[in-house]
């Protein structure tokens, strides 16, 4: 949830995207039946693209998370073995995200120069 709020923040509103020039005014000043420009177009769209984004993690998160809080301590053995093979793949792919950005950081860190002062 907080993921989403802060990209939220970040992206502009749809409402902030204007087809005009003058901000001020309250009125468009291009006529009606005009187009917006491509740029407030791409603007729009990409603004939609990110949300979208945002909300399927959100959804996939959810979902990972009532999965990994399931009790298959009273389940049958075939509906057991399922949810602990499930579980096993979320847990995989955290763990190989965490190693991704710990990759991401590292090289981040090598390819600036050393300033240190040491030889």
């Amino acid at each position: 949830m907080s993921a989403t709020n802060a990209a939220d923040s970040q992206a502009p509103w749809a409402s902030d995207i204007k087809c005009s020039r003058d901000n001020i005014s309250s009125f468009p000043t291009r006529t009606i039946g005009r187009k917006c420009s491509p740029q407030h177009r791409r603007a729009a769209t990409k603004h939609q693209t990110t949300l979208l984004e945002l909300q399927q993690k959100a959804t996939l998160h959810q979902a990972d998370k009532a999965i990994m809080y399931r009790d298959t301590s009273q389940m049958s053995g075939p509906m057991k073995m399922n949810y602990e093979s499930e579980q096993a793949r979320i847990l995989a792919r955290i763990a190989q995200e965490d190693a991704a950005t710990a990759n991401r950081s590292t090289s981040d860190n090598t390819n600036s120069p050393d300033i240190s002062g040491k030889s």
